[in-house]
């Protein structure tokens, strides 16, 4: 017969592992901000080809670089590096797809990308709102003054 020390002392080993037993394998996350190629996929009234299958390989490969579906916007999103010869395959469940090879150019046109510079009305509206500030507290102060 085991002693009642023994089960306590098993008990006790068992419920200080238990927590390792729950969590055996943690998962991580890392940000890191690229430069990034995007594909929009669409059908020919313009609207997104969401949800559909796609492989994408690096021209020659056998085997899929990035496989996946398409977002709701339509998109493939990848980080192509150095490489500049693709080839994507797209399938929906609809049945429409294709299958082309493309070519990255060496510098990629900027779309999309606004300089975030302050434009003279929003100048204009924060320099009246400090002028209405300062007059406000200005105001303020010599009233408190007077009393």
């Amino acid at each position: 017969m085991v002693s009642a020390t023994t089960i306590r002392t098993l008990s006790l080993l068992l419920l200080l592992a238990y927590p390792a037993l729950i969590f055996p394998h943690g998962v991580g996350m890392d940000l890191d901000r690229q430069e990034a190629q995007i594909i929009l996929l669409h059908h020919d009234d313009e609207t997104p080809l969401a949800g559909a299958g796609y492989e994408l390989f690096v021209a020659g490969a056998d085997l899929p670089y990035q496989s996946g579906r398409t977002d709701a916007g339509g998109r493939v999103v990848f980080l192509p590096g150095d490489i500049r010869q693709w080839r994507l395959r797209v399938f929906g469940e609809d049945g429409h797809g294709m299958d082309r090879q493309f070519e990255l150019t060496a510098d990629p046109p900027q779309q999309g990308r606004e300089d975030h510079q302050v434009s003279t009305i929003s100048r204009m509206v924060l320099g009246l709102g400090i002028l209405l500030s300062v007059f406000g507290t200005a105001l303020l102060l010599a009233k408190r003054n007077r009393h």
